[in-house]
């Protein structure tokens, strides 16, 4: 048994009370989009907390940057790494481009996801003046579901034969 494999067992040992609300697709999505998210925030916790010295900016190329952007960067590096790898082997499975043009659409996703979700957080907190925890699940959940539409529609979208 492979590592996918594995990984579609686990997964759809949870589906069947979400079976009348969502697909087995949209939920292999939920699931690994959210276990890639934990990840992450795990990942930022013991790179800021652990690895950086916040009190000490940390030199790129001669330029100076926080602990907090750094650490961002990285996580948003292996969790786009890790994010293709499930989408790809995981989710979107039936995609038939080339896994190159696959990558680089998924990157060109994540990047218009990762600013949708900053300058939506952006208006709910500075334009709307709503509380920056409800404007950040607010500007999340709008995120993940353009990161859906985006994924299935372009990503990993069937070419027609």
């Amino acid at each position: 048994m492979n590592l996918v494999s594995i990984i579609h067992t686990v997964i759809d040992f949870f589906y069947p009370p979400f079976k009348k609300i969502m697909d087995k697709k949209t939920f292999r999505y939920a699931a690994c989009g959210g276990a890639n998210t934990v990840l992450g925030w795990v990942l930022f916790h013991v790179l800021h907390d652990y690895v950086f010295d916040e009190k000490e900016p940390i030199m790129v190329f001669g330029f100076p940057f926080s602990a907090h952007f750094i650490t961002a960067c990285i996580c948003f590096v292996v969790n786009t790494i890790i994010g293709f790898l499930l989408m790809k082997y995981v989710v979107f499975t039936k995609s038939n481009l080339r896994k190159r043009t696959q990558a680089i659409r998924y990157i060109i996703s994540s990047f218009t996801a990762l600013g949708t979700s900053i300058l939506l957080l952006k208006f709910f907190v500075e334009m709307c003046h709503w509380d920056a925890t409800v404007s950040q699940i607010l500007a999340t959940s709008i995120t993940v579901i353009l990161s859906y539409i985006l994924q299935s529609r372009f990503s990993f979208k069937t070419k027609n034969s």
